[in-house]
């Protein structure tokens, strides 16, 4: 063998933070409930694995979210949380 090329994508979710809202998210690393508390109205919630595969969504209303994580695997994820001024990506550790 002369060589091996060895080609890499991963696909991910950066964290982002287009949102004016200013987002709490406990308790990280979560075991059983993630909480959500928003200074502005949480309009929708996604949640990405490492590969960028959406894993949960669901429609909100207020400032306050829980989600269960009984259906989500031992692992890093990413919660993507909009609200009334945009959007904000954060990752969270589920055990």
């Amino acid at each position: 063998v002369d060589y091996v090329m060895i080609e890499w994508n991963p696909t991910s979710v950066p964290e982002q933070d287009e949102s004016q809202a200013k987002i709490t998210i406990y308790p990280n690393p979560a075991t059983d409930q993630i909480n959500l508390m928003s200074s502005e109205e949480i309009t929708e919630v996604a949640v990405y694995n490492y590969l960028g595969q959406m894993v949960y969504s669901e429609s909100a209303s207020g400032n306050e979210f829980r989600m269960s994580t009984s259906t989500l695997n031992t692992g890093i994820y990413y919660i993507r949380i909009h609200t009334e001024s945009g959007m904000t990506t954060r990752k969270v550790m589920v055990r």
